[in-house]
């Protein structure tokens, strides 16, 4: 893999550990993206791995994202990092129901577990909800990953909405998926009382109404 430094004019949304830049021809050639997808370990709880991921499907992906008006993909950039270590994607952008799905990978397993994905989320939050004015942001998460799951629920003001009975199969198994959700006036008070995130994310707690 060749080395590459992300271009700062691709940077989108700057928090305080935590870069979220444009995704480019770049970080389809040079990092580490396409593999993402073929390693066990970063997709056990991801809806991948069925068939191989190649450079080539993931440049097509690339460029289907230039003509899918309602998703939002952006590349993850942690710490000293050069390269993405991750995505992050708000999907099914509805301007009716003002209301989006939200996924996040992250695809270096060295960044894993040091409050990378509860920064990043809460950046795309942010800017889902005073950018975008979206009222209601979801995701469904593997029932395994409760602690994860648990994380978002405590620091954001994500609710658990339902469970999707044995919707996920992987690795011979079927399993439970967790629907969670945040409104915006959930997420707003949530930042008013986690200094320490709306801090990374460039909040002043108070600053907004529910």
């Amino acid at each position: 893999m060749s080395a590459y430094l992300y271009d700062e004019r691709d940077v989108f949304i700057r928090g305080k550990n935590v870069i979220l830049k444009a995704l480019t021809e770049a970080d389809v050639r040079d990092s580490g993206w396409y593999g993402w997808f073929n390693d066990e370990q970063t997709t056990h709880f991801l809806d991948h791995h069925y068939f191989p991921n190649t450079p080539e499907s993931q440049m097509q992906f690339w460029k289907s994202l230039q003509t899918t008006p309602n998703k939002l993909q952006l590349g993850i950039i942690a710490g000293e990092s050069e390269r993405i270590i991750g995505v992050v994607s708000l999907n099914n952008i509805s301007s009716f129901h003002r209301s989006a799905e939200i996924s996040i990978v992250i695809g270096d397993s060295g960044h894993r577990g040091k409050n990378v994905g509860l920064e990043t989320i809460a950046l795309i939050l942010k800017h889902g909800f005073l950018k975008l004015n979206l009222h209601r942001i979801w995701m469904g998460q593997d029932a395994g990953l409760h602690k994860w799951v648990n994380t978002l629920t405590n620091n954001l003001g994500f609710q658990k909405e339902g469970v999707l009975r044995e919707a996920f199969y992987h690795h011979g198994l079927y399993n439970d998926v967790v629907l969670i959700a945040v409104l915006r006036e959930d997420f707003i008070s949530a930042l008013n009382t986690n200094t320490e995130i709306a801090s990374a994310i460039g909040y002043t707690p108070g600053t907004l109404e529910k």
